[in-house]
């Protein structure tokens, strides 16, 4: 994940959180244990830590937990596909313009996006429910 990636993930997740800063969850997306993984697997589990109602900080990220699993049942709800971007590197998942030192470029074949659990485009079309708990549960 690169910086810009960091940027507009931090940036969604202040939407659905606004009590989580910016510059925090910079500090937390450019930490060693998140920044090597895959943009599209942090975006999905910091979606589903910021819409947990127990989270109430996102370092909670650093914690086993059913978020790390919010990637896999993203992509076990609908078809098997590859993580990532359609250019990105089919061996190392990198950006295809990312220095490639231990091996070619190699392109992906059959990408697809997949579609959003129901439970989480439930919370994302009514975010105030997801607020309201927190503050009377």
């Amino acid at each position: 994940m690169n910086k810009d990636e960091a940027t507009r993930i931090a940036g969604a997740i202040t939407s659905l959180r606004p009590d989580w800063h910016f510059n925090g969850l910079m500090k937390v997306l450019g930490d060693d244990r998140i920044c090597t993984k895959a943009y599209t697997d942090i975006a999905r589990v910091f979606v589903a830590l910021a819409l947990d109602p127990n989270s109430q900080r996102p370092t909670r990220v650093y914690e086993d937990g059913d978020w790390w699993d919010a990637a896999k049942r993203w992509i076990s709800s609908g078809p098997e596909i590859p993580h990532g971007r359609p250019d990105d590197c089919d061996t190392c998942h990198r950006p295809r313009d990312a220095a490639h030192i231990d091996h070619e470029y190699v392109p992906r074949d059959g990408y697809e996006r997949a579609p959003m659990p129901e439970h989480l485009r439930k919370q994302l079309t009514n975010p105030t429910t997801h607020h309201e708990e927190n503050r009377h549960g």
